[in-house]
C-alpha cells in the first residue's frame, strides 16, 4: 500500500495523521487546512522557510524550536509581554542550535516554557502534552495549571475550544506543521492582540468602519447593564496583568491587581459584577471590593454559590476621563496552594457601550505570616476640654502604631486609617485643615470626612521593631452647638491600611478585636470669649404681610466677655427683591446693613456687654411670595466667613471660627397684606439727662396696597420699656407727609400713647415720622411697637402689624475710651513736626466736649523742656510747652461726635549734642471733658537720631542669616556693631569681611543714602540665631552713637529676622 497517496486522500482531519511516521508521510501532499497553516505561519514570521516544501512540515520539532515559535507567535498575536525582571538561566541553554538559546529565555520569561526547572533540554523533542501545555500558557495564562498529570486540563481546555481534536496520546511526538495549524486555529478561537486595542473595541462595539474584518465577532463583551446609559463609552483594562502566577498570604487581604477605567465621556460605574475562576473554592475568599489610594470607594462583595460577586459603589464612581482602582481581596485561609483570578463579567454604568475582556492575573496563596502591626491610643480616653479662641490649632487625637515584625527587615509604608467619631459634632462642619503629624512633621496626604467618619492617607514608613506616634491635629471651622465633642475611634481593624514595604502584602492587627485602646480622648469644644445662643422655642418659621415692617427672624443672645467689634457678617437671600431691609438688633442698639448683590452685609458692630440679638427684616409690598430663606441659615461663624473682627481693649483680632454656637434665621413665609407701616430708621437715638433734644425713632412710610384705608388712630405701646418715674415724660409728635397731625405724652402709669385723626392711607405711599422729646431724671433704654388701625371702604377692620421703633437712649453722660493699638515705637529723624505719639480717642453714647489732654513721660527727658508741643485732634490744632515730665493740654473746648478720632502729638526736636539721640517714651495720656476723667497706658517709645537705616532680610535658609542694611537718611551712617542671638562669632561677614563684635573700625562700612550692604551670620548648634540689635554712627559736627534694637518698629520686621538650625 502507498501510505502517501492514502494520506493524500484522506477527509477525515489532519489529526488521524499523527499516528504516522515522517518517514513514510514524505513531502510533497498536502490538505488545504496545512496549505492555509503554512501560509499564515509564513505571513507571521513563524516560519521563514519558502516554498512549504522546505519548511518541513510533517517533521518533528526541538524544545528550542517550539520556544521560538510559540514567542514569536505570542507577541505578535496574542500580545504577551516579556517580564525581563523573571530569573530564567538555564546550565544547557548554550547548547541550543543557532539563535535558539536567545528565544528560550524568551520564551521563559513570557511565561510560556521552563519554569521552575534547572536545564531546558532544549535539543529534546518535543510530545503533544509539552506543546498543548505551551499553548494553553499562551492563550490562558496559568488557568489550567495544577493537574496531573501536568498537561491533563491545558489538553482539555484546546480540545474544548476546538483548537486540538486529538488529546488521547499525549506522548507522541509533535509535528511542524500540526503546530502550525494549531496556531492558526487558536487566533480564530481567542481575540487577536490588535482586537484587544481599545479603540479597535470601540469601533467595533460600535459597528464602525475602523473595526478590522478578523476582529468582528472577536472585541470583548460590551454588555452594559445599567438602565439610564446617557453618554460614553467605558473600557476597562487590568493595568499590571501578567501571565506568571503571584503568590499572596493565604490568610488576609491583597490587592489583586490594578484596573484601569477609561471613558470618552463622564461616566458613572454604579457596581461591577466579577467571577471566581481558577482552582479554588469561595470558601477561600471573604470579601472583594475596590480601593483608591488605601479607601474603599465600593462595598464588599462576597461570591456566591455560582462564583459571581457583585459590588457596589454606593455614591456612584465618576469616571472623567481615566481612573485607576485597586481589586482587594480578603482571603479566608481556607487552604494553602488555592489558585484565584477574577474575571470581569458585568458592569452597570451610565456609558453607553461598557467594554471589558478583564481577568485578573493568577494568584496562588500560601501559608505566609504578614508582619503585624498594633494600634494603641496614646494617654488613655480621658477628657480634653478646650475653649475655643484660645489657640487656632487644636490636637483631637494621638495614637501610636508599632511594627512587630522584630529581628528582621520588614518595614510597613501606612497608606491610610479611618476613624469613627463617637462625639456629638459633624466632621465636615466643625473642623478644618485637619493633617497627622509625626515627630513635628506634616506625614498626611489627604483627608476626607463624610458625617461621622473621617479618613486621613498617608504617606509614612514605620521600620520594623518601632513605634510611632501620631498625632491629628486642626482647626475649628464652625462652632454651632457648644459642647460639641469630638472623640475618634478605630472601630475594624481593616480601617487601618498598611503593606509590607517589600512584599506590598498588607499587614495583619496584632489585635484584630477593637478594644478600649482603639478609642481616644474625648475632645470637648466649648464656647469662648464670644458665643451665641438660641432663644428656646424661637420658630423655625414666621409669617409675615407683604410690605411688613419689623419681623423678627432670629432672636438669641450675644455673651461676650470683653468689649469687641464683630467681624464684617454677610446674609444672601434666595428670593431677591422681597426684603427691603435687614437689621440687626444688640441690646436694643439697631445696625442697618448695605446691600451688596443678593446678600445683605453687616459692618462695624460693636458689642461692650452680653446682650440679646435679633434680625429683623422688612419687606416690599409685593405680590406674596413662597417662602425667603436666608444663607447661611443661621447667625454664626459660617456668616462672618473668613472676615476678622477684633477684641477692643487690646487690638486682637476676633476671627468667625472664633465665635462659638449660633442663631437660627426663621425663613419668611410672605403673605397679601392689606395695610402695612414701614420703619426705615435704624440706628439707636441716644441723650443725655441734661439734654433735650428732638430726636427721630421712627422714619418710614404708610401704605395700603389693597384699596384705601381710613386710619382712625396710631398707638405706641411702651410695655417694653424701661418704667419712667413721675419726674419723666418723653413728649411725641406725629408727622404725616411732613405734617404735624397729632402729638401726645409718654409718662409714667400710660403704657399706651395714641394718636388720633390720622388721616387715609392710600396705594402711594404717605410718610410716616415720629419724633421725641425727652425730658428725663432717669435713664434707661425706650423702644415702641407702633400699630395702626383703621376701616376699609366696606367698613372692615384694618390693623398693621406692630413695628418698632428705634431705641431711645438715655445716658447719665456721654464716655470716652482710648485705644493705643496705633501708638507705635519707632525711630524718627530730628527735625520740625516730628511725631511725638499718637492714640484713637473714641466717644460714646453721644456727643462729647473734651476739654483738656495730657501726655505723661517716663522718665525725665531733657531734651523736649521747654520745647512746644502740638496736638490735632478733629481738624484742629492746639498748642501747648512741654515740660521734662510730660506736655498738658488745658481750655480745649472741642466737640467730638460719636465715633473714633485720630489723636497726634508732633513736636520740634533737635539732638543738637544727643551723642545718643533723644529717646522719648510716652508712659500714660488722660483725657478730660465732660465725662469721667481717662488715663490709658499708651507706652509708646520714640527715639530722634540723625539719620537711622532699615533692616530687611534676603535669606534665612540653611543655617544662615542674611540681613539688608540700607541707609534711607540724608545724612552717612557708619555701621560699627551688631546685636545677636546664637549666632557663630567665627563666621560673620558685612558687606564680605569676616567681623566680630563689636566691629573693628577698619572693617565698619559707611553707607551714603541709598546704599546698602550684607550682614551674614551663622547658627552651628541648635537653637534660634536671631538679629535683636545695630549700631551705627553718625558724625555731624559731632559724632553721634545710636543704638536702635527690636523695640522700634519702623526699622525692621524683626520677627523675620532670624533662622531655626536644624542638623
Amino acid at each position: 500500500m502507498n501510505v502517501k497517496k492514502m494520506f493524500a486522500g484522506l477527509t477525515g482531519g489532519l489529526m488521524l495523521a499523527s499516528v504516522l511516521p515522517v518517514s513514510v508521510l514524505g513531502a510533497a501532499s498536502y490538505s488545504s487546512e496545512l496549505e492555509g497553516a503554512y501560509n499564515y505561519a509564513y505571513s507571521k514570521g513563524i516560519t521563514t522557510m519558502s516554498p512549504i516544501d522546505n519548511a518541513n512540515m510533517y517533521g518533528e520539532l526541538t524544545r528550542g524550536q517550539l520556544a521560538k515559535m510559540i514567542a514569536n507567535w505570542a507577541e505578535k498575536e496574542m500580545g504577551t509581554k516579556v517580564d525581563t525582571t523573571a530569573v530564567c538561566s538555564f546550565s544547557d541553554a548554550h547548547t541550543a542550535e543557532g539563535d535558539l538559546a536567545t528565544y528560550v529565555k524568551k520564551a521563559c520569561q513570557m511565561g510560556l516554557m521552563g519554569q521552575g526547572i534547572d536545564k531546558f533540554r532544549p535539543n529534546d523533542k518535543v510530545t503533544r502534552g509539552e506543546f498543548g501545555t505551551t499553548l494553553s500558557r499562551a492563550l490562558w495564562g496559568d488557568k489550567y495549571n495544577g493537574a496531573t498529570p501536568f498537561y491533563k486540563n491545558h489538553l482539555e481546555a484546546l480540545r474544548d475550544a476546538g483548537i486540538m481534536k486529538m488529546i488521547d496520546t499525549p506522548n507522541q511526538m509533535e509535528i511542524r506543521g500540526y503546530v502550525m495549524l494549531m496556531l492558526m486555529r487558536s487566533v480564530n478561537v481567542v481575540t487577536p492582540s490588535e482586537c484587544k486595542d481599545p479603540a479597535v473595541i470601540l469601533a467595533c462595539a460600535l459597528g464602525g468602519d475602523a473595526c478590522p474584518a478578523r476582529c468582528k465577532g472577536k472585541t470583548p463583551d460590551t454588555t452594559n447593564t445599567g438602565t439610564n446609559n446617557t453618554a460614553g463609552d467605558l473600557n476597562i483594562n487590568v493595568v499590571d496583568y501578567s501571565n506568571q502566577i503571584r503568590s499572596v498570604p493565604m490568610v488576609g487581604i491583597s490587592i489583586f491587581n490594578a484596573i484601569k477605567f477609561d471613558a470618552t465621556n463622564d461616566v458613572t460605574v454604579n457596581s461591577v459584577t466579577l467571577e471566581r475562576v481558577g482552582l479554588s473554592s469561595r470558601s477561600d475568599i471573604k470579601g472583594v471590593w475596590f480601593e483608591k489610594d488605601g479607601i474603599a470607594v465600593s462595598s464588599r462583595g462576597t461570591v456566591a454559590t455560582d462564583g459571581k460577586v457583585m459590588t457596589n459603589f454606593n455614591k456612584g464612581f465618576k469616571v472623567k476621563s481615566s481612573e485607576t482602582l485597586d481589586l482587594v481581596v480578603e482571603l479566608s485561609g481556607a487552604s494553602a496552594g488555592a489558585e484565584i483570578a477574577f474575571k470581569f463579567i458585568g458592569v452597570d454604568s451610565t456609558a453607553k457601550n461598557a467594554v471589558y475582556n478583564a481577568v485578573t492575573s493568577t494568584y496562588r496563596t500560601a501559608k505566609y505570616d504578614v508582619a503585624a502591626l498594633d494600634f494603641s491610643n496614646v494617654g488613655g480616653t480621658g477628657n480634653v476640654v478646650y475653649k475655643l479662641g484660645n489657640q487656632s490649632e487644636l490636637t483631637f487625637g494621638q495614637f501610636k502604631v508599632s511594627n512587630q515584625a522584630k529581628g528582621d527587615d520588614r518595614n510597613v509604608f501606612l497608606k491610610s486609617v479611618t476613624f469613627r467619631n463617637n462625639g456629638t459634632a459633624d466632621l465636615n462642619s466643625l473642623l478644618k485643615n485637619v493633617k497627622v503629624m509625626r515627630d513635628n512633621k506634616v506625614v498626611s496626604k489627604s483627608v476626607s470626612m463624610d458625617g461621622r467618619n473621617i479618613t486621613i492617607t498617608l504617606e509614612d514608613t514605620i521600620n520594623a521593631g518601632k513605634a510611632v506616634v501620631y498625632t491629628v491635629m486642626g482647626e475649628v471651622a464652625s462652632l454651632e452647638r457648644v459642647g460639641d465633642t469630638v472623640q475618634l475611634e478605630l472601630r475594624k481593624d481593616r480601617d487601618l491600611v498598611a503593606y509590607e514595604a517589600s512584599t506590598k502584602f498588607r499587614t495583619t492587627m496584632n489585635k484584630p478585636i477593637q478594644d478600649n485602646s482603639w478609642i481616644m480622648k474625648n475632645y470637648k469644644i466649648d464656647g469662648g470669649r464670644v458665643t451665641l445662643t438660641n432663644t428656646a422655642a424661637f420658630p423655625k418659621t414666621v409669617d409675615a404681610g407683604s410690605g411688613s415692617s419689623d419681623v423678627v427672624i432670629a432672636d438669641g443672645t450675644l455673651t461676650v466677655a470683653e468689649p469687641i467689634k464683630l467681624p464684617k457678617m454677610t446674609l444672601a437671600v434666595n428670593n431677591t427683591g422681597v426684603v427691603r431691609s435687614l437689621v440687626l438688633e444688640i441690646g436694643g442698639s439697631r445696625y442697618a446693613s448695605t446691600v451688596n448683590g443678593t446678600a445683605f452685609v453687616f459692618d462695624d458692630v460693636y458689642v461692650n456687654k452680653t446682650a440679646s440679638i435679633k434680625l429683623i427684616a422688612s419687606l416690599e409690598s409685593l405680590p406674596a411670595h413662597n417662602s425667603v430663606q436666608f444663607v447661611p441659615t443661621t447667625i454664626g461663624s459660617l456668616a462672618f466667613g473668613s472676615a476678622k473682627g477684633e477684641y477692643t481693649n487690646n487690638s486682637e483680632d476676633l476671627k468667625g471660627n472664633d465665635i462659638a454656637g449660633a442663631v437660627q434665621i426663621a425663613k419668611i413665609n410672605v403673605k397679601e397684606a392689606q395695610f402695612t407701616l414701614k420703619n426705615k430708621a435704624s440706628s439707636t437715638q441716644k441723650v443725655t439727662l441734661t439734654e433735650s433734644s428732638i430726636k427721630t425713632i421712627f422714619e418710614g412710610e404708610m401704605v395700603a396696597p389693597k384699596g384705601d384705608i381710613n386710619v382712625t388712630e396710631v398707638t405706641l405701646s411702651g410695655l417694653n420699656a424701661t418704667g419712667i418715674t413721675d419726674s419723666s415724660q418723653i413728649d411725641l409728635q406725629l408727622y404725616i407727609n411732613d405734617t404735624p397731625v397729632s402729638n401726645a405724652t409718654y409718662r409714667r402709669g400710660n403704657n399706651v400713647v395714641t394718636f388720633y385723626n390720622v388721616g387715609t392711607a392710600t396705594k402711594t405711599p404717605s410718610k410716616f415720622r415720629i419724633e421725641a422729646t425727652p425730658t428725663m431724671t432717669q435713664t434707661g433704654d425706650f423702644v415702641f411697637d407702633v400699630v395702626a388701625k383703621g376701616t376699609d371702604t366696606n367698613g372692615n377692620t384694618a390693623t398693621t402689624a406692630a413695628v418698632k421703633t428705634v431705641k431711645l437712649s438715655v445716658v447719665e453722660s456721654s464716655n470716652v475710651s482710648v485705644a493705643n493699638a496705633n501708638a507705635v515705637s519707632q525711630v524718627v529723624n530730628e527735625g520740625s513736626n516730628a511725631e511725638l505719639t499718637k492714640f484713637t480717642l473714641s466717644a460714646r453714647n453721644g456727643s462729647i466736649n473734651l476739654t483738656g489732654l495730657k501726655l505723661n513721660y517716663s522718665g525725665s527727658v531733657a531734651a523736649l523742656n521747654g520745647q512746644s508741643v502740638t496736638v490735632e485732634v478733629n481738624g484742629n490744632s492746639y498748642t501747648a510747652t512741654s515740660t521734662a515730665a510730660g506736655v498738658e493740654f488745658t481750655g480745649l473746648n472741642v466737640t467730638l461726635n460719636e465715633g473714633n478720632h485720630n489723636v497726634v502729638f508732633t513736636t520740634n526736636i533737635n539732638t543738637d549734642g544727643q551723642t545718643n539721640g533723644v529717646a522719648v517714651e510716652v508712659a500714660s495720656a488722660e483725657v478730660k471733658g465732660d465725662f469721667p476723667t481717662v488715663t490709658k497706658a499708651i507706652n509708646s517709645k520714640y527715639l530722634f537720631v540723625k539719620a537711622f537705616p532699615k533692616l530687611s532680610v534676603v535669606s534665612a535658609k540653611d543655617n544662615q542669616l542674611v540681613v539688608k542694611i540700607e541707609n534711607v537718611s540724608d545724612d552717612d551712617i557708619t555701621i560699627t556693631d551688631y546685636v545677636a542671638v546664637n549666632a557663630d562669632p567665627t563666621s560673620t561677614t558685612l558687606n564680605g569681611q569676616s567681623v566680630t563684635s563689636p566691629i573693628p573700625v577698619g572693617k565698619q562700612v559707611t553707607l551714603a543714602k541709598g546704599q546698602s550692604t550684607e550682614l551674614k551670620m551663622n547658627i552651628t548648634a541648635a537653637g534660634t540665631l536671631k538679629l535683636t540689635g545695630l549700631k551705627y554712627q553718625v558724625v555731624d559736627g559731632a559724632t553721634y552713637n545710636y543704638t536702635v534694637n527690636d523695640n522700634y518698629t519702623n526699622i525692621a520686621t524683626w520677627g523675620t529676622l532670624q533662622v531655626v538650625y536644624k542638623s
